[in-house]
Order: C-alpha cells, then structure tokens, then sequence
C-alpha cells in the first residue's frame, strides 16, 4: 500500500480541525454519516466513551507529533488488547438487540483509523488556508496520485481546474471514499500560465459527468440519498466546510442529537456509561467546552418547558461551579441524576425553569434544569444535596408538573 504523502502544511491547522470534533459512539460506519464526521471522533464498535476517547488520544498524539503509522500502530495495538478490544468478538447491536461476530481490533482496522483520520484533518485544515488564499489564488486543481490501486473513476477529475467557490467542491473535495489518496493543489492565474492549465467550463463537467447520481439506501437509518457517481457513500461532502460549520462549544452535539434520536431505554443506558467514564471526570474539571450530556428528560417533562430537545447538558462553566461550590459532590453522584428524571417529582418553580427533587437514602437532593430562550437546548443548573426544609420551601413557590416518587 503506497504511504500517504501529505504536503505541506501548518500542523496547527490540521491539529485544529481535528480537536474541534466531539464523539459519536455507534456500531457500524454508517451510524455517524457525511459532515457529522466534522462535529464528531467515531470509530466503529468502539462503544466505551472511555475506549473512543483512548484511540481519539492516540490519533491526536500522531497528528501532533507527526508519528508514522507504524509508531501509531505500536503504541495503540498494546493499549487495545489490554482493554480487550481486539480480534473477532461477539458484540450486541444496540440498535437490533442481535449478537454479532465483529472485528474489533487488527492492524488493518488501526491503518483505516490512522490514515481516514490524518487525511481527513490535513484535508480540513487545508480548506482554512484555501479561503483565506482564494483572493490570489481563485483556483483549485484535482490532482489524482498515480498508484497502482488508483481508482478509475477519480482519474477522470485529475488536473481538472475550477474555481475554489464552485460547486463542485461541495461534493467532490478530496478524500472521496475510504484510503483515496487524491488531494488538490490551489493555483492562481500565474500558475495556470506556467502549467498549461485552463478552467473548465459547463460543458467540461457535463462531459465528465460530475452531476450524475447512483441511489444508496442507508440501512441502519432507513434512508435513501443519492451520491455523485464516483464517490463513496458517506463521502459526498467537503469536510473543510463542514469544520468550518461546526458549532462553536458544539464538542458534544453528536452525542446529544443521537441520544435525542434513540429510545428511551437505550438513552438512559448511553447516559449512565457516559457519566462513569473518564471523559466525564475531566469534563467535571473544566477540561471541555461545550455542554455533556447528562440526562434525558420524558418527552411530556421537556414539553412543560416548551423545549425543543429533551437532552440535559452540563455545562463547562457549570460543572467548574459545581465543584467549587459543592466540594463534596462526586462523579458517581451523576448517576443520581437518571432516577430523578426517571421517577423523581417535577416541579415548576419560574418560567423555562424546572426542578427536580428526590430522596436517596433518606437525604433529599435537588436538582435544578432550565431551557434556554430558543428552546433549543436543556441545561442542569444546579445539582445537590438538600434539606426538608429547602423542599418545603420550593414545594410552596412552585406548581407540581408531575408527582413521581418522593
């Protein structure tokens, strides 16, 4: 297999584009499709928050210290095989509930990561330096590497020339399947001179036939899309764009909007590994931006808020908060959490407001979630231990929204 040759580039960049990604846990590749790959790290079958977060590590020490991937491949294999995650095992398809034999593990899978990743990074860092160049240098060039296992398809677009904003881009910037190699070079008019170089025109493409379409049915998802003709399915995206989309502190958004997306009881299960794992603890600490979710409220609490989600995020600032306020509040107490949401009283005690009381053990704790204006998002405001005498006191100001268990 001919080594990835990435040209020049600021590692910053690339380094940049790639630790602006959240985490997205799913079974098979197509669970996380298209640009969510841009909002999100996934590797399939890694279902462990804690085990995507270690080859996320892994990954990001690569890319900053510029590893081969044999260097990659000799550090990660080790730390995969102590966790367990390596060879042919039977896992359970959280979305049919069916045993299946999978691979996990293997030096094929790791050369997949490595290379997918590294080539996706360098190619969206590539696209900040391309917009902020396009004044000199208004052209991109699709330039094909000459290899054995080069696919014919892409041969078509080699030293094809258009401008950096047409839409062409928008589908067919490179990488366009898994382990393709193509990659594009930014021209200005000069360079076209010298290289003998002109721009195609309509009838330039029509004759390539960039515009034509195959139909892919996605069969986790049940959804039918068409995909440009030479392009993998899960590639027709330009994953520079897509990076530059990404929402500002959105580190946790793939995440939320699957939790939004599955059942209940799965959710529920998702939430209470979320909160164990390690990435949880640094997230307690500030580490993160963005806000982790924590919880999911039924859909009929959510509607008492007017909310348009149903996810519970904590917040950075409010988990640095927390653990100043509330010093003796530890990871595990998270877990609390899930119960009251599930079997707690509800109470509404202000607008976009709600709060959330329970008894563990004979000592109540309080809980507190409010909505934000546009409705769009849930957070956790407050999380703590509390006295009868404080449940008296909201019991009083506020309008029961559901009675549950106390």
């Amino acid at each position: 297999m001919a080594k990835i040759k990435l040209e020049p580039l600021p590692p910053e960049e690339a380094i940049e584009a790639f630790r602006g990604k959240g985490f997205a846990v799913g079974f098979s590749w197509r669970d996380v499709w298209e640009a969510e790959h841009a909002r999100a790290f996934t590797v399939a079958k890694a279902m462990e928050l804690d085990l995507l977060a270690d080859i996320r590590g892994a990954v990001d020490k690569a890319l900053a210290e510029g590893q081969s991937f044999q260097q990659f491949k000799a550090e990660l294999t080790p730390l995969l095989q102590k966790r367990g995650w390596w060879g042919r095992q039977i896992q359970v398809d959280p979305q049919t509930g069916e045993a299946q034999r999978v691979q996990l593990g293997s030096p094929r899978r790791l050369r997949t990561i490595y290379n997918t990743n590294m080539r996706v990074s360098y190619a969206a860092g590539q696209w900040q330096r391309i917009e902020r160049r396009k004044a000199e240098r208004p052209y991109l060039r699709y330039i094909q590497l000459d290899r054995p296992t080069k696919r014919e398809e892409h041969s078509a677009w080699h030293d094809l020339v258009l401008p950096v904003d047409h839409p062409f881009w928008n589908t067919h910037y490179p990488p366009n399947d898994w382990e393709c190699k193509c990659r594009v070079v930014q021209l200005s008019d000069r360079d076209l001179e010298r290289l003998g170089l002109t721009v195609a025109n309509d009838g330039d493409l029509e004759r390539l036939g960039v515009d034509k379409k195959k139909r892919f049915k996605n069969d986790r998802t049940g959804q039918e899309i068409e995909v440009p003709e030479g392009i993998g399915p899960g590639w027709g995206y330009n994953v520079g764009k897509a990076a530059v989309a990404r929402p500002v502190g959105g580190a946790f958004d793939v995440m939320a909007n699957k939790l939004e997306a599955a059942s209940p009881s799965v959710a529920q299960a998702s939430i209470a590994g979320f909160t164990r794992s390690r990435l949880f603890g640094r997230h307690l600490s500030g580490e993160f931006r963005g806000g982790f979710p924590i919880g999911r409220l039924p859909d009929e609490i959510a509607g008492a808020l007017s909310a348009k989600s149903s996810v519970v995020r904590l917040s950075r600032e409010t988990a640095i908060k927390q653990a100043s306020t509330h010093k003796t509040l530890a990871q595990g107490d998270y877990g609390r959490l899930l119960e009251m949401i599930a079997v707690g009283q509800v109470l509404a005690d202000r607008p976009r407001h709600l709060v959330l009381l329970r008894r563990f053990g004979g000592r109540w704790w309080h809980a507190a979630v409010k909505v934000t204006r546009d409705g769009r998002e849930l957070y956790l405001q407050s999380f703590r231990r509390t006295d009868e005498e404080n449940v008296a006191a909201v019991r009083k100001r506020s309008r029961v929204v559901r009675e549950g268990e106390k």
